[in-house]
């Protein structure tokens, strides 16, 4: 696994005039929505796509960076960083099963994390394990390849949120990708049977101290496993139309070894 740097650069606090009322740990990490203040996001990156405002513990975002790798990890997703000032920020490489990071990130943590996040939603997308190859940036399925990108930029915030750290933007990157309308492409069969996948994965995992606890984690790992099965079927079925026979991989496998 790949290292960042665990600390916070001073400039990402609160500023003087909002520290007194935030712990010690607190950071903001400025996105190119300049509500919160100057950019944080290297030039070269905001010149890719618009990045979010990221506030939240240090702690939280240590934890929910360890859990990411953690999935990448038992997943047999290599992470791998790119030379200093080339490529995208993140690329998932569905051939050679790697995230590919951008040089810049390692000394950005809260970037670092979301677009981890990002990238292994994709990697975790049922669809994009079976389909991806043929559909991902081809001008022929550019629907598909907004919708990817829908389901792994809303999988990215329900994560982050999860771990109590809060994304802020104005919706322009979704916007610019899904439409206006992106929220209700979300409760669609399909896209909201992959973003239940999806987030389901890369949240953080229910406690577990108590029996009742207990009881809701297996609940919840019940629930995503019936999710996965039903989309995976239907996947199935429509690879068998295209007479495409890869055999995904099976996300039941990160659930059985997550732990």
């Amino acid at each position: 696994m790949l290292g960042w740097d665990s600390g916070v650069p001073e400039d990402f606090g609160p500023g003087e005039d909002l520290a007194s009322g935030f712990p010690r740990d607190f950071f903001i990490f400025r996105g190119t929505d300049q509500r919160f203040g100057s950019v944080h996001a290297p030039d070269r990156l905001v010149r890719q796509r618009p990045w979010p405002t990221i506030q939240g513990r240090l702690p939280d975002l240590q934890e929910a960076i360890a859990w990411f790798e953690h999935i990448a990890a038992i997943s047999g997703i290599m992470l791998l960083r790119l030379a200093p000032g080339t490529g995208q920020a993140g690329l998932y490489s569905l051939q050679e099963r790697a995230v590919y990071l951008a040089d810049e990130l390692f000394e950005l943590p809260p970037m670092y994390g979301w677009v981890l996040a990002h990238e292994l939603a994709h990697a975790v997308d049922p669809r994009f394990e079976a389909f991806g190859a043929i559909e991902y940036g081809q001008p022929r399925y550019s629907h598909r390849t907004r919708d990817y990108e829908l389901i792994a930029e809303s999988a990215a915030m329900n994560a982050f949120f999860s771990f109590n750290l809060h994304p802020y933007r104005d919706s322009q990157y979704l916007t610019s990708t899904a439409g206006k309308r992106w929220r209700k492409k979300l409760t669609g069969p399909d896209r909201g049977a992959r973003i239940l996948v999806t987030s389901g994965i890369l949240r953080k995992p229910l406690p577990q101290d108590t029996r009742e606890q207990q009881r809701e984690h297996r609940k919840a790992q019940v629930n995503l496993q019936g999710t996965i099965h039903r989309l995976d079927k239907r996947l199935r079925q429509e690879m068998a139309v295209h007479n495409f026979t890869q055999d995904p991989f099976s996300r039941k496998a990160i659930l059985d070894l997550w732990r």
